[in-house]
């Protein structure tokens, strides 16, 4: 859930976690960010690095893309 009240470990100047490191022990609220999570909500700013991550990630194919397009091509010929 999300709201426009900011998380009591936001350093507002920063921008940062201020309990980053312990976040998941003393933060109940804290979500683990994977990637399946990070593209499916709208509440990251399209600055975080999570999302630019993930975003970079989607745009690069991975090896198995790659080498099976590869072979695909090299039976067509």
């Amino acid at each position: 859930m999300t709201t426009r009240i900011p998380c009591r470990f936001l350093d507002l100047h920063t921008r940062q976690c201020r309990v980053y490191e312990h976040r998941f022990e003393v933060g109940e609220e804290c979500q683990k960010l994977t990637p399946q999570l990070v593209a499916e909500v709208d509440w990251l700013p399209e600055e975080c690095a999570y999302v630019q991550w993930n975003k970079q990630q989607c745009a690069v194919p991975s090896f198995e893309q790659t080498d099976t397009a590869h072979r695909k091509s090299k039976k067509r010929r």
